[in-house]
């Protein structure tokens, strides 16, 4: 078990505008048939459509719990698949799974379409704090489902890794910015081999599990 604490003097302070200009969302019904496996009570789940990264557009399916409903909130991406496997503009498994987790978990994308009522202060405000823990998966497998390649959470090996985010107004910046402030993390490193790993080839065939290298920060690269 590996947990790091970021104290006042020597937190690492990452901030993200949360400015999202050419994203569209649309939601599909959650009785469509999909590989991820099912979200957890307390948790609801959605199915998104329409993420773009790096030029080809994902669909994502995504557990979370608002925080306005429970003390803290929390964001899980259990699964995600390029929608036309034909797209032409690659990337790695690291820089889609970073971009995939940078989109979701952002005050904008939270704000505008899972937890509507959550309301952010100043950040100088050390009352009505909202947290979210975005919990990142330490290993995965590639599944070809319906023609795609799925990335979903490995069944033989669920750790992840819980990084937990304070929310807040920047009012430092002109004009003011939504900004997220990493707290702490914890989690276990990953005890699967290091991918890529190649495509499965036929319906419903599965890989072995494997990291998915510098994706959380319990597995940096090494």
């Amino acid at each position: 078990m590996m947990i790091r604490t970021l104290n006042n003097l020597s937190r690492i302070i990452l901030l993200t505008v949360f400015i999202l200009p050419f994203l569209v969302i649309s939601f599909t019904n959650n009785t469509t048939a999909k590989p991820g496996k099912e979200c957890e009570s307390p948790f609801s789940s959605i199915i998104v459509d329409n993420i773009w990264v790096n030029g080809c557009e994902y669909e994502v399916e995504i557990c979370f719990m608002c925080a306005y409903i429970h003390p803290f909130g929390a964001i899980q991406v259990l699964a995600f698949t390029k929608k036309d496997p034909e797209c032409p503009y690659g990337a790695d498994d690291t820089y889609i799974a970073n971009e995939i987790d940078k989109i979701v978990t952002s005050y904008s994308f939270i704000k505008t379409f899972i937890c509507v009522n959550n309301e952010i202060a100043p950040c100088e405000n050390q009352q009505n704090i909202i947290e979210y823990t975005v919990i990142k998966n330490l290993c995965w497998v590639k599944q070809k489902f319906m023609g795609n390649i799925w990335f979903k959470v490995c069944p033989e090996n669920d750790n992840t890794c819980d990084e937990v985010w304070r929310y807040c107004w920047d009012a430092t910046a002109n004009p003011p910015q939504a900004i997220k402030i990493l707290q702490s993390y914890s989690g276990s490193v990953g005890k699967c081999p290091t991918g890529p790993v190649k495509d499965p080839e036929n319906e419903f065939e599965e890989t072995e599990c494997f990291t998915i290298p510098n994706s959380t920060l319990c597995n940096p690269s090494e």
